[in-house]
């Protein structure tokens, strides 16, 4: 399909399958994409800016809503292990957890995942930046049971965990980290180098000091029950 200043069309529930191109565009915006599927195309989505600057990029709608999500695309790399309008709740939904970028005006916010998610593992943290405490968690979901999983911090020897940790008393620069795991099947899958910094002058995370007023409560409290106690044995005797 090719749309040459063309708008405000529809394009619902077609298969989208083993062409040079799977839709085309020139000058021409505005046009809705959902529910179809993208399947092995060597360019899955063409627009002429690519090759002439004079003509303007196309935007379009590539998906609907959260509830109806966007288009299934065969070429997508991302995971199904959240859900919600922001894909931050726990539990799969059948839509990608990030988004599928088709260039700089064109994205499928929820593209559709109908065959489940690939062994997959996701990182939320770290990220690539900078920090400023010592202390970093180590946040990470993987789509599947496993039957062990590991990181490398700085490329030393892996670490078996079981869940989410804190990785602690970092040194200032940068670090690298990598998460492995494999799934009851014996498949294993791995996240690539993940970038991180520590700033310089970082200190350790700070824990929430105890309130003085509710700490004199109870050493107050305290004395009096020691005092009472006292008193009736006193009497007792």
């Amino acid at each position: 399909m090719f749309l040459f200043s063309s708008s405000q069309n529809t394009f619902f529930g077609n298969n989208i399958t083993d062409n040079e191109i799977g839709v085309g565009f020139k000058a021409a915006s505005n046009n809705m994409f959902r529910g179809n599927y993208f399947v092995d195309n060597a360019q899955q989505v063409y627009d002429s800016s690519s090759y002439d600057s004079t003509i303007q990029m196309s935007t379009n709608i590539w998906d609907f809503s959260y509830q109806v999500g966007g288009n299934y695309w065969s070429d997508y790399a991302g995971v199904d292990v959240k859900s919600g309008p922001g894909q931050n709740e726990t539990g799969s939904d059948g839509k990608g957890d990030t988004a599928y970028i088709i260039n700089a005006r064109n994205k499928d916010n929820y593209p559709l995942m109908p065959y489940g998610s690939p062994f997959a593992i996701s990182v939320s943290s770290p990220q690539n930046k900078t920090y400023s405490t010592t202390d970093v968690a180590l946040d990470f979901t993987v789509s599947e049971a496993t039957s062990w999983i590991r990181y490398s911090l700085d490329g030393q020897a892996n670490v078996t965990i079981t869940d989410s940790i804190t990785l602690t008393n970092l040194a200032e620069g940068v670090h690298t980290l990598a998460v492995y795991a494999q799934d009851t099947e014996g498949q294993t899958r791995t996240t690539g180098k993940i970038y991180f910094t520590i700033s310089q002058g970082a200190e350790p995370t700070q824990l929430e000091a105890f309130p003085i007023e509710i700490a004199i409560l109870i050493v107050v409290i305290a004395v009096v029950v020691i005092v009472v106690v006292i008193y009736f044995m006193k009497r007792k005797k």
